[in-house]
């Protein structure tokens, strides 16, 4: 499997050029029912691939054909991230679309909502969520917001981006984002977000952020 698309080109074209060649060929003709400027960057890649390795892919396309292009399709694989969440681990939202408005424009429904999962909810992960959701809400209320405010979420993992985690958190405190969150899908990026966030913010403020 590969963390990294980049890593098709340096790591699994030379391992393989007839399977690169034929992924590459394959996803180009998928392409064409989607997206063509998909279809035109597979294109482009599948006759790279063709200059620049002619003599391997016409030795493998002698002996497997095809069906060795197929088989190798399986060795290229990116690596599958779980961003489904369980229902258990979510707040249950109301049925009712004006109850949802009032919950979502009350900042003391909302606080309520927020302190009661923060204390009460099984998950501890939301538990912890909810804290620090109740938290920057409240401090946006002080700052004499009181209907809604904002909640930035983005999601991160494997190289290379786990290595841009700090410029982004830099920037979002230099921005003033209200509140950020920042789903990490594997340890690497868990820990380094876990280091630069106090890092950046005693940087910035003199202080450490909660996390």
């Amino acid at each position: 499997t590969m963390k990294d698309p980049s890593e098709f080109s340096y790591k699994f074209v030379p391992a393989c050029p007839a399977g690169a060649a034929a992924f590459s060929g394959a996803a180009a003709m998928l392409a064409l029912m989607s997206n063509p400027s998909l279809f035109e960057r597979f294109s482009n890649l599948a006759h790279w691939i063709l200059r620049s390795h002619t003599a391997d892919i016409l030795r493998g396309a002698s002996v497997w054909g095809v069906f060795h292009g197929f088989a190798k399709l399986s060795i290229f694989a990116l690596r599958s991230f779980d961003l489904v969440w369980s229902p258990r681990e979510l707040l249950p939202l109301p049925e009712d679309s004006y109850a949802f408005d009032q919950l979502r424009q009350d900042h003391y429904a909302r606080s309520a909502r927020l302190a009661q999962a923060a204390e009460g909810h099984p998950h501890p992960q939301t538990r912890r969520l909810a804290a620090f959701l109740r938290g920057r809400a409240d401090t946006v209320k002080e700052r004499g917001v009181h209907s809604e405010f904002l909640v930035y979420v983005t999601a991160v993992g494997g190289l290379p981006f786990a290595s841009y985690i700090q410029g982004f958190v830099r920037r979002a405190l230099m921005v003033g984002l209200p509140a950020l969150v920042m789903a990490c899908m594997d340890r690497e990026a868990f820990q380094q977000c876990e280091k630069v966030v106090p890092e950046v913010h005693a940087d910035l403020y003199g202080k450490t952020a909660e996390i």
